[in-house]
Parts: C-alpha cells; sequence; structure tokens
C-alpha cells in the first residue's frame, strides 16, 4: 500500500523518487524505509539506512514543528541548511519536498519527494501535510502487526519470545491469565 501512495505521489509530481524514512529516536538516526523511483532514478534507500539526525538538523527541527520544507532549489539553502545542502548535493538533488509523519502527536518520520515540479504541485504539498499524519499511523500498525507476526512464530517454533512488560491494573491480568488457560491452555503465563 505504501509503494502504490510513493508510486502515486511520485508520477503526479513528475519527481525522480519518492520515499519514506523513519525516526528512530533510540539511534539518533533516520531510516530509508521505502521509495519509489521514477525509470532511470538510480535508487538511494540501500545508502540512506542510518542517516543520524544530526546531519539533518534544520529539517529534524521543522519536524518537531510539524513544518514542511521545500527547498526550490538547493543552491540557495546552500547557507541556511548546509549539512542538509551537502547531503542533497551527494544525490544529485536540486529540489525537494519533505514533510513529517506523526502518529499520536509524536514524530515517526517523514516522506519526501526529490525534484518534484514544484509549480504542479502547490495543491498536493497541503494535502501531503495532512496525509503524514495518516502515514505515520499506518506504519505504526505495520510495525505493530510486524512484531506480533515474529512473537506468533516464535511460540509456533516453540522458542520463547522475547520478554514483554505489560503495565496495567492488576485485576486486567488476573481476567486476562483466567482466559488464556480458557482458550489457549498451551500457552505459558507466568
Amino acid at each position: 500500500a505504501i509503494q502504490g501512495i510513493l508510486e502515486y505521489i511520485g508520477e503526479y509530481t513528475k519527481a525522480g523518487r519518492a520515499y519514506t524514512f523513519e525516526f528512530i529516536e533510540k539511534q539518533s538516526i533516520y531510516r530509508n524505509t521505502s521509495e519509489w523511483c521514477a525509470e532511470g532514478v538510480k535508487p538511494q534507500m540501500d545508502n540512506l539506512q542510518a542517516v543520524p539526525f544530526m546531519e539533518m538538523p534544520y529539517w529534524h527541527r521543522q519536524f518537531l514543528r510539524g513544518e514542511k520544507v521545500v527547498i526550490e532549489d538547493i543552491e540557495a539553502a546552500k547557507d541556511e541548511m548546509p549539512l542538509e545542502y551537502r547531503l542533497l548535493k551527494a544525490q544529485d538533488i536540486h529540489t525537494v519536498i519533505v514533510f513529517p509523519m506523526f502518529h499520536t502527536d509524536t514524530l515517526w518520520g517523514f516522506i519526501g519527494l526529490d525534484d518534484p515540479i514544484l509549480d504542479e504541485s502547490q495543491s498536493l504539498i497541503n494535502l501531503l501535510t495532512v496525509v503524514g499524519s495518516h502515514l505515520g499511523s499506518a506504519y505504526d500498525s505495520c510495525h505493530k502487526s510486524n512484531l506480533l507476526d515474529e512473537k506468533q512464530k516464535c511460540l509456533a517454533e516453540g522458542k520463547k519470545p522475547g520478554t514483554s512488560l505489560i503495565v496495567c491494573p492488576a485485576s486486567l491480568v488476573y481476567n486476562w491469565e483466567y482466559e488464556i488457560h480458557n482458550f489457549a491452555p498451551e500457552l505459558e503465563v507466568e
């Protein structure tokens, strides 16, 4: 689904590349999680798996405020955002639109377009600002689904999955324990 959205956005704006980055706060990095490239455009995702957020300080501050960044000419932005300029220049990017993705008021990452046709993209830019929050929620749901699948796979293979901590009222724990014993007795409850 995300890939289809990126392709649609990329083609609509005539961008060379459309992509998402996840913000991994514990490691202080952004990680390129998906991308679509126009024909003839070299993919960059493999090169962008651990970008320290300090290499994008201007963008990171804007994202934390919930604001997008639109750069019509990276040469004009060289002084205002020198680290971002260096990153973009190395990829031969001339224009860029990036905007944050949020989930429950938490910065999840960002979505971006490299070299879009900006004058044809203004209405889409406004729409994508809203879409960012929905994509953040979709990514969060996918992430949680993947974690659940991993735990279920471990259980099916007879392996003990990693430790989990669930904070809730004690009465709820006793109710869960009762329900598990009745409906899934093969599960170990401690």
